[in-house]
């Protein structure tokens, strides 16, 4: 039976959905949609989808394929634990979104989908390092609270 705090939790969570959270649950649902018909199904502008397209498939979130002269975006899959080059920099991520001129707002949403979607891998990725640097199990965990809060903030 559910309480009422997950009630509450779930509430919470659909209030605060973003355009952007929108448009990527859409890509998640539909597994592969051109820009028009997530604007269309969305009722958001193509310009709009377009520059989030652009950002995402830049930072791999999202992936592109081509119909004839139709592009397709997808969600990209969990990435592997063994790529760390993957990972991406919280202050480098803001430069290159800023730098295609999305809002502060829009960045900020970006990177915590960013994160929803990748805290498994960043987690795994950082737990190897600190073994591969000799680091206990315990103070890992510390670490790890530490950097995590610092990624959300």
């Amino acid at each position: 039976m559910a309480t009422a705090a997950d009630s509450i939790l779930k509430i919470t969570s659909e209030v605060l959905k973003t355009d952007v959270d929108r448009f990527i649950d859409f890509v998640r649902k539909n597994k592969r949609v051109s820009v028009s018909e997530a604007a269309k199904s969305l009722n958001i502008d193509q310009k709009v989808i377009q520059k989030w397209v652009d950002f995402l498939v830049e930072e791999r979130v999202l992936g592109v394929e081509y119909n004839f002269t139709t592009p397709y975006v997808f969600l990209n899959e969990e990435k592997n634990v063994n790529d760390s080059a993957q990972i991406k920099d919280k202050e480098l991520f803001y430069e290159k979104a800023r730098e295609r001129g999305l809002d502060e707002n829009e960045i900020k949403r970006l990177w915590r989908k960013y994160l929803d979607l990748n805290k498994l891998t960043i987690k795994a990725a950082f737990i190897k390092k600190t073994k591969e640097k000799g680091i206990n199990d315990e103070k890992a965990k510390l670490l790890w609270i530490k950097y995590y809060n610092y990624l959300i903030s």
